[in-house]
């Protein structure tokens, strides 16, 4: 099957007729796939590199969209701006340390 969008996904929950895209349907448009994709590649230089550097990265992809005539661009580039604000500070509130993927980890259950 082809990558439904979180759109198609939703659709198919409420309406039992609608088909969701097969193994021969063409790839969600990129303005679809582009926010999820640069929100996640910041959260890793977030981790690697550190706030800033997230903040850089997701400016300098976003910069086109964060200015777009188009409402529905300019108000998702901003909501993922916020989201990643909203996650850099979760993650400073929870004051844990990031571990990656792979790496193991030795922890105590209480």
């Amino acid at each position: 099957m082809a990558d439904a969008t979180s759109h198609q996904l939703a659709r198919a929950i409420r309406d039992v007729g609608f088909q969701l895209p097969g193994p021969a349907a063409p790839p969600p448009p990129g303005f679809l796939v582009k926010f999820p994709t640069v929100a996640k590649h910041a959260v890793r230089v977030m981790h690697q590199s550190g706030p800033q550097s997230a903040r850089a990265y997701l400016r300098s992809k976003l910069q086109g969209e964060l200015n777009h005539s188009n409402p529905s661009m300019r108000g998702n580039a901003t909501n993922t701006m916020q989201a990643l604000e909203n996650y850099i500070a979760a993650d400073a509130a929870d004051g844990k340390t990031f571990v990656g993927f792979g790496h193991p980890v030795i922890c105590q259950l209480a």
